[in-house]
């Protein structure tokens, strides 16, 4: 799996350079700010299978860079984790609004990274394998005027439609609030 991180701190960059590679993980590039890393993705003919961002960074912090990221077509469903000390929930909202899919807080647990990693992967290699049946919502719409029907059974990717967030993300994002938090969130879910 081929993964950017980027963080402003450069001991991070090496922390996350020996932790995942003993896990693995060596095929890493890692960036000291939003700059470098939109550089790395531009340099890069092969996309990144995975984002690691940090969210305090100077120029541009790493949520701006989320949603930078979900605008160039070959990464919006790329798994996003926010790798981050920023623990405090205006921040979780943010990174999920903008297209995060996961949500790590510093200090991280090496266990917990590297099992997250693993799910972005198999989130990745099941994406490959589907990548045929994601549709925006206007492609829905079109497809169900062709045929005058649309089937229930099968999983439809809505990404044009603002605040709306894969379900696996969803689950990542209530895994990371505290149960009081919980009460002053709205949900509204689709099946």
């Amino acid at each position: 799996m081929k993964i950017l991180a980027v963080d402003d701190d450069p001991i991070i960059l090496e922390l996350l350079t020996e932790v995942l590679g003993s896990a693995g993980y060596d095929d890493l590039t890692t960036v000291l700010s939003a700059s470098l890393a939109l550089e790395a993705i531009d340099d890069n003919r092969q996309p990144f299978d995975c984002i690691l961002l940090d969210i305090q960074m100077p120029e541009m912090d790493g949520i701006e860079l989320c949603g930078l990221l979900r605008q160039i077509p070959r990464y919006r469903e790329t798994p996003i984790l926010m790798l981050t000390a920023m623990s405090e929930k205006h921040y979780i909202d943010r990174a999920f609004r903008a297209g995060a899919t996961d949500y790590v807080t510093k200090p991280f647990d090496i266990v917990e990274l590297t099992a997250r990693l693993r799910i972005a992967k198999s989130l990745t290699d099941g994406q490959r394998r589907m990548s045929d049946k994601v549709f925006s919502a206007k492609s829905v719409r079109e497809k169900a005027r062709a045929a005058d029907k649309i089937s229930i059974e099968e999983a439809y990717a809505v990404q044009d439609v603002d605040g709306v967030i894969p379900m696996m993300a969803m689950h990542n994002y209530l895994a990371q609030l505290g149960r009081s938090s919980l009460f002053g969130s709205s949900v509204i879910a689709f099946k």
